[in-house]
């Protein structure tokens, strides 16, 4: 193969004779035949096996330590090759001692480092160095035996990148990372541009200050970095509330020590009529106030001397006045001119009046007599003991008792129409009857009839029955009857009869009749006992009925023995539940 140049990451190597190129890869992904210490490795590239050069990525500044070892000199100009970024394999082929010269391509390898230049701008392969008349890769020596590419580039990557404007760590990249940057530092600046932080520009470590300058305002910083701290009052000048009471809460906002306070514009002074609170103690025209409770007349009184022209000096609304606090008013016996006419204690208006004596019972309530001087004297409607006691729950005769009576003569004189009344009693100053006479009822509760209703009552439940007993021989034309009345609307009169037998096997008839229902307003049942009514028959009961007969035989019948039943209730019921003094009349036959 005749003399070429390859271009291999970004660096050049001139390549001599007949070549096997094992490989090309860039960025240190693959060996590159470079020794040295190791401070500025290859990114790597393709060798050869029997040549001392190589094709090699960004060349490695140490290949100069391996142009030491070597004794060919030739192979040093191959080194310089290397000076394009592949050189770095030349200089571990120097290592290999087969030429001195070889040494000195290593030392051109640093220049590789900026294997940026392309082999054809930068260097022909024929003036760097002609690997024929340099050195002869078998002379040279076998990358194989010098150094493996796989080891420089590993020892290249490893390093530590550093703020220097190169690529330290040989990753294609320069000063990535910010190396060095991330530190507190100060840029000698003032205010708040003074603090800063280090960053890597352009290869060296600048400190980079962290706030630009702002508009000033109140907080204990110098913002616009001049020098000066909350400078011109910033926030001042608006209107604002201390919080204060009264005249001290209005104030004016102030930058001060770096926060903004509300300073008031007025202090504590004396307290005046005039609305406000001088005095900042949270009241409004308070205390001991000039010109105030000082005796004044009232304006637009015609009697400056009556009390109604007459008043204190207050003060109202944050002035000072003369109110109106007494007005005209009923004149009453007291040295005053009360209804502000001029006159005082008139008597026609105080004179006459009701008032109290002070004595007990009745003989409290008087009339005034207004005396000179304005004393005021009370004489009694009612002298004591001049009336009798009645029951009103009133001491009539004013000896401090009430009611202190005997009801049966004192109820009957307020009551003189009350009629059939047994006995009287005076209860919470009211007459009320406490027994009517006999066969007299109060159905209507009225005190002023007294009993009115005279009529019989009879048993009001079957268990408290009226007994009657009903002789033989009887006669219907004869009858025994029994009159009487129903003090309640839904009450009953009970009767039990009981018919006398006849001999035993004599027939006999018994028999009972509402002879007289008052118009149907009263009802009769027939019972034989408390709970059932009585039958005749199979389908006749005693419920509703004006005419109860039976007829029988004594003995007549083996159920006769001892005795047939001879015994019924009767009940009289009302219809209605009006109440009145009407009355009924049962018929009783035994015949």
């Amino acid at each position: 193969m005749s003399a070429g140049v390859f271009k291999v990451g970004r660096r050049v190597v001139a390549a001599a004779g007949t070549l096997t190129i094992l490989g090309m890869i860039g960025a240190c992904s693959a060996a590159g035949n470079n020794e040295g210490d190791g401070i500025y490795p290859g990114t790597g590239g393709g060798g050869q096996d029997d040549a001392g050069d190589a094709s090699g990525g960004t060349g490695a500044k140490d290949g100069g330590t391996g142009g030491t070892a070597g004794t060919g000199g030739t192979a040093g100009t191959g080194g310089t090759g290397g000076a394009a970024g592949a050189a770095g394999s030349a200089g571990a082929a120097g290592a290999a001692g087969t030429a001195g010269a070889a040494g000195a391509a290593g030392a051109a390898g640093a220049a590789g480092s900026g294997g940026d230049v392309d082999a054809g701008d930068d260097a022909d392969a024929a003036d760097d160095a002609d690997a024929g008349g340099d050195a002869d890769a078998g002379d040279d020596a076998d990358a194989g035996d010098d150094a493996d590419a796989g080891d420089d580039a590993e020892a290249c990557a490893s390093q530590i990148e550093l703020c220097d404007g190169l690529d330290n760590n040989c990753n294609g990249q320069i000063d990535e990372g910010n190396p060095g940057g991330g530190q507190d530092c100060t840029t000698g600046k003032q205010g708040i541009c003074a603090a800063g932080t280090t960053q890597c520009v352009n290869g060296g470590i600048k400190c980079v200050q962290n706030q630009q300058p702002t508009a000033e305002i109140c907080d204990g910083l110098d913002n616009n970095c001049d020098g000066n701290v909350d400078e011109g009052d910033p926030g001042g000048g608006a209107q604002c509330s201390t919080g204060q009471p009264g005249q001290c809460g209005y104030g004016v906002m102030h930058c001060v020590l770096g926060q903004l306070v509300c300073q008031p514009i007025n202090q504590p002074k004396s307290e005046v009529c005039n609305g406000l609170d001088d005095d900042c103690n949270g009241v409004v025209d308070d205390g001991s106030l000039p010109g105030v409770g000082v005796n004044c007349t009232v304006p637009g009184q015609p009697n400056p001397n009556t009390p109604c022209a007459k008043s204190i000096s207050v003060c109202q609304g944050g002035q000072i006045a003369c109110p109106q606090t007494y007005f005209a008013q009923s004149e009453t016996c007291n040295g005053i001119d009360d209804d502000c006419n001029g006159t005082i204690d008139d008597p026609g208006s105080v004179n006459g009046q009701p008032c109290s004596t002070g004595l007990p019972g009745v003989c409290a309530d008087g009339t005034t007599v207004c005396l000179t001087g304005g004393t005021l004297q009370c004489n009694p409607k009612i002298t004591p003991l001049s009336q009798p006691e009645l029951c009103n729950n009133k001491d009539d005769d004013c000896n401090g008792t009430v009611d202190d009576l005997n009801p049966n003569t004192a109820c009957p004189s307020q009551y003189p129409g009350a009629q059939g009344v047994n006995t009287w009693a005076c209860t919470g100053g009211t007459c009320q009857i406490v027994s009517c006479a006999s066969n007299y009822q109060d159905i209507d509760t009225a005190v002023g009839n007294g009993c009115e209703c005279n009529m019989a009552t009879w048993g009001a439940q079957c268990s408290t029955s009226s007994a009657v007993s009903v002789p033989l021989n009887t006669p219907l034309a004869n009858p025994m009857t029994k009159t009487g009345g129903i003090a309640t609307a839904s009450g009953s009169a009970w009767f039990v009869v009981t018919f006398a037998k006849p001999a035993l096997g004599t027939p006999y008839h018994f028999r009972v009749s509402l002879s007289d229902s008052h118009g149907s307003e009263f009802a009769m049942n027939v019972l034989k006992t408390c709970s059932a009514y009585d039958t005749c028959g199979s389908s006749e009961t005693g419920q509703n009925v004006t005419t109860w007969e039976a007829a029988t035989t004594y003995g007549s019948q083996p159920s006769d023995s001892p005795a047939p039943p001879s015994q019924v209730y009767v009940q009289i019921t009302r219809t209605s539940s009006q109440l009145t003094c009407d009355t009924f009349t049962i018929q009783l036959a035994n015949y």
